[in-house]
């Protein structure tokens, strides 16, 4: 479970949070962003938007070998390898942002993550199709 935050839901947060009235957010600690999601039903759904295609994931027993293979390497070599086991464990690992305060303040965020991404990756599209202004 990861907790990420599309930009036009933070957008929309960072406004209702200044357009509120001063006594629930005075000296309160907001976090803003999107509820935490299942990490593989976000890449998913990019791949699916991207491919049409679900992604293909590796058994955790093999990436450990891997990472360590690249904790080795890395020490041999003196340089960072693709993936080590600190990078493993962080993209394992949970990473939960609690949101319920901001959710009771403001509401759910009014883009779903299947729009946010349909957005990214329409952006994306553009953007790589040379239809973008630097």
């Amino acid at each position: 479970m990861k907790s990420y935050g599309y930009v036009g839901n933070v957008v929309h947060q960072i406004f209702g949070i200044l357009d509120a009235p001063a006594e629930p957010v005075n000296k309160q600690t907001f976090y803003v962003g999107d509820m935490p999601i299942d990490l593989l039903a976000w890449v998913n759904e990019f791949s699916l938007q991207l491919r049409g295609k679900r992604v293909r994931t590796v058994p955790y027993s093999l990436m450990k070998v891997i990472a360590l293979c690249g904790d080795i390497l890395s020490a041999i070599k003196g340089k960072p390898f693709l993936i080590n086991s600190r990078r493993l464990q962080s993209m394992t690992e949970d990473y939960v942002t609690p949101m319920r305060k901001t959710f009771d303040l403001l509401g759910d965020p009014p883009i779903s993550m299947a729009e946010g991404v349909r957005q990214t990756v329409q952006w994306l599209r553009e953007f790589n199709s040379g239809g973008h202004s630097d």
